[in-house]
């Protein structure tokens, strides 16, 4: 059984004694720790057991590259302690007093000789030889110097470690003789020493036994004290022993008095400057004068109250035409400014109270009226030359030298000193002002391009951006109320000849205006002006010693505008909120490029002549006009009523009025065109068919009007052809009039309709005479006939009244 113990895995046996019941709470951060320590076999020997147990000290070190020895003293520091001055006694014998009352208090030291371990017998009779471990052992109180302590490890046998009995052996000694029965055992040095361990025990007879002793069985072990007694089974014994064996090869435990060493002296090195470090602000901190520091307290609480706080005003941000967010704005901005007014003047009676209380509590007044005999010349030497002391004749006591360089200093401290960093009082006023302006112009900027931000999510894709479909909406996504469900800015998309596309108000106004509310913001806050620079502090910062006024003894005040210039937050949150302003704008922009051939033909139609179209004639040119129109009207009817882009909700309602005027203006013109067309082509063939219908009903009477008769019967026909030509257009005119919905008279609509029934009447009549043409020709030539007889009598009557004139001249008498 003993055999077969020894060969099962240390971690098995681990295992099943952290599953038993049996264990105590004590053990229960042993066997936590038990899956972490490495693995010790059963048969290792009791003595390179026991060394696991003990960390010996490196006989020599090796310092690293880079390392520093923290437990030797710099050479400055030993040379300080060689040559430091030794201190005098305050009273003869005091220092062999002190060593007395050490000696008192600390342990001697005692030179104990080495003792020969003897063979310890059993109730058997049997001995019992334990091999010991040698543990060295420093005496308690005792005090070495660092030099010596080599030797002293040396020399002293009780430098050596302590015999410590091996518990696995006596385990193993008990089990394998029970005849021995038990052993007594007590610590083999005490509690305060280097070398103590729970198990640091050693087996001696019973007349050595103290107070608290441990006897050791196959049972278990018992401890004894004078409280308590309590048992510890020897299966838990042994097993908490092998844990305690296996965590001493922890370097943690191995290490850890180097550890602590260096605890201690960085301890002690830290605790030292924080020592001076906190005296050194006692005497330079406001806040420890009991005055300023209830001032700068103050001040600090008013300046709490802005930061928090903006110049913007994002009580509605859904739909916000321009000029109403500016409105508002401005509201805001007098609001805050009336705030910071109100700052500064409690800011002045606050600094001013503390400033005059600092300088009262020192004895000084800003105009000198306090001056008392003890701040004169006579008053810090007089004194001692025993002189009576003379009033001046004007009765004004001047300061001494000192005393009027401590006033000048305490005005340095109140005001500044040339040069320095923020030493003052005022001048940390003016800092914690300007910082708490910083910090509202800050805040500013950054709420509002928080605020705009947030409709990033609004912005549509760019493939959305850059289709061609006008009629697309842009859908907004639901958020629940947590987040604006509208874009903040109301925009209208408009277009012009000057201008072509652009938005009201246009990309130019709008970057002007925010870039004009920007400029409010930081012209309202460099119009707080700094304390230092205010001639109210003039008794601090120009003071009055001896009844005269010193040169300014304080430097320049920070300036709002320099801070903020040099700031790099302030300048990366304007770089967004500009990036954020143009990345939604050219949003707006690629938007509007599938409008463009809107904005071409709206170019071209407002800029061509009308005249032209009142000039033409041709019919199939009026279709195309009236075509390419109506195409026109239809893409800007078809146009969505509004865009979600971002922050901007683009309204294109007036764009699209603006943008059908052209076409509109060009079918009036057209509307106008083609009735007074139709309306004078069908009233000239209308004119025509009746007169030739009135003509041709007549008959003719003479010859010439029949020759006429005969010609317009003859050519009667081709003008017909040519009134239908004619009557053809009109018909083509009214049919474009009608197909695009132009309103005709009702008079031209009548003419139009009636013109057939004349055109037919003309036929008509044309034919009948065509058929009677035979007849019209003998009625011609008989009348041609008679004209020709007429014609002769006519002739023969001429002759006859010819003949009988020139008879009557030949028979008359010439005078």
């Amino acid at each position: 059984m003993q055999e077969s113990k020894k060969n099962i895995p240390v971690d098995d046996s681990f295992r099943r004694i952290s599953n038993s019941s049996e264990l105590s709470s004590d053990s229960s951060g042993l066997s936590h720790l038990s899956s972490r320590l490495v693995n010790v076999p059963d048969n290792v020997e009791p003595e390179s057991m026991v060394n696991h147990l003990i960390f010996k000290p490196p006989k020599s070190y090796k310092r690293g590259q880079g390392e520093i020895p923290f437990h030797i003293p710099h050479k400055k520091v030993l040379e300080k302690i060689e040559h430091k001055r030794e201190i005098p006694e305050p009273l003869t014998g005091f220092r062999d007093q002190q060593k007395a009352i050490f000696q008192r208090v600390c342990l001697p030291y005692v030179d104990v000789p080495e003792v020969e371990r003897k063979p310890s017998s059993t109730p058997d009779g049997s001995t019992l030889v334990l091999k010991t471990v040698k543990i060295d052992v420093r005496p308690v109180g005792k005090v070495v110097e660092e030099a010596d302590d080599a030797e002293f490890r040396k020399k002293s046998p009780l430098s050596q470690p302590p015999e410590v009995a091996d518990q696995l052996e006596l385990i193993s000694n008990l089990r394998n003789d029970p005849k021995i029965g038990f052993f007594y055992m007590v610590y083999a040095v005490d509690r305060c020493s280097e070398f103590f361990t729970p198990y640091a025990l050693k087996i001696v007879p019973y007349g050595q036994l103290k107070r608290t002793y441990m006897t050791i069985s196959v049972n278990g072990v018992t401890q004894y004290s004078p409280d308590e007694m309590s048992f510890t089974p020897m299966e838990l014994w042994e097993r908490e022993y092998r844990f305690y064996l296996k965590l001493m090869r922890i370097r943690t435990f191995t290490t850890y008095r180097t550890w602590k060493a260096l605890y201690v002296w960085r301890k002690t090195v830290t605790w030292t400057k924080f020592l001076e470090a906190r005296s050194y602000m006692e005497q330079n901190l406001f806040i420890s004068d009991p005055i300023l520091s209830k001032a700068l307290l103050e001040v600090k609480a008013m300046c709490a109250v802005f930061l928090d706080s903006s110049f913007n005003d994002f009580s509605a941000i859904e739909k916000i035409p321009l000029f109403m967010f500016i409105e508002t704005q401005f509201a805001k901005l007098e609001s805050i400014r009336g705030k910071l007014d109100e700052f500064r003047m409690l800011a002045v009676n606050i600094v001013n109270n503390a400033c005059l209380g600092a300088l009262l509590k020192e004895g000084y007044t800003p105009e000198d009226s306090n001056v008392t005999i003890e701040q004169t010349a006579y008053g810090k030497l007089g004194q001692f030359s025993g002189a009576k002391f003379k009033i001046p004749k004007d009765g004004v006591l001047k300061m001494s030298y000192i005393e009027q360089a401590r006033k000048r200093q305490k005005c340095y401290r109140l005001s500044c000193k040339i040069f320095l960093p923020p030493r003052s009082f005022i001048h940390l006023i003016d800092y914690m002002q300007t910082n708490m302006m910083q910090v509202l112009l800050h805040n500013t900027y950054k709420e509002i391009v928080t605020v705009l931000s947030v409709y990033d999510q609004f912005l549509p894709s760019k493939e959305f951006l850059e289709s061609s479909d006008t009629e697309a909406i842009l859908e907004l996504p639901n958020f629940n109320g947590t987040l604006p469900q509208c874009p903040f800015f109301v925009t209208s998309l408009t277009v012009s000849i000057e201008t072509g596309l652009n938005i009201d108000p246009s990309e130019e106004i709008f970057y002007f205006v925010l870039q004009t509310v920007c400029d409010l913001w930081e012209e309202n806050l460099d119009a707080i002006k700094p304390l230092l620079s205010d001639p109210f502090f003039y008794p601090f910062t120009r003071p009055m010693i001896n009844h005269k006024i010193e040169e300014r003894l304080c430097g320049k005040p920070p300036e709002i505008l320099t801070v903020l210039k040099q700031d790099p937050g302030i300048g990366v949150v304007k770089k967004e909120f500009n990036q954020v302003l143009r990345q939604h704008m050219e949003a707006v922009k690629l938007y509007w490029k599938r409008l463009k051939p809107i904005e071409e033909f709206y170019q071209d139609d407002m800029t061509s002549d009308d005249q032209i179209m009142r000039r033409e004639t041709l019919c199939e040119q009026f279709r195309k006009w009236f075509i390419r129109y109506t195409a026109e009207i239809e893409t800007i009817s078809k146009v969505a009523e509004h865009q979600n882009l971002g922050f901007f909700h683009v309204t294109l309602s007036r764009f699209k009025e603006m943008a059908l005027v052209a076409p509109n203006k060009k079918i009036a013109v057209l509307e106008s065109v083609l009735p007074s067309i139709g309306k004078t082509k069908v009233d000239s063939v209308l004119m025509e068919a009746i007169d030739a219908i009135n003509y041709l009903e007549a008959d003719p009477v003479s010859t010439d009007d029949f020759v006429a008769y005969i010609k317009f019967l003859d050519k009667s026909q081709t003008k017909i052809d040519s009134m239908e030509t004619q009557l053809e257009y009109a018909k083509e005119i009214y049919d474009i009039m009608e197909e695009y919905r132009i309103t005709v008279p009702v008079e031209d609509m009548a003419n139009y309709l009636g013109i057939n029934v004349q055109f037919t009447s003309l036929r008509l009549a044309v034919e009948k005479r065509l058929v009677a043409r035979d007849n019209l020709i003998a009625s011609f030539n008989a009348q041609l006939q008679s004209d020709i007889n007429e014609l002769i009598d006519k002739i023969s009557e001429i002759n006859d009244e010819v003949v009988v004139s020139l008879s009557y001249k030949i028979f008359l008498p010439t005078k």
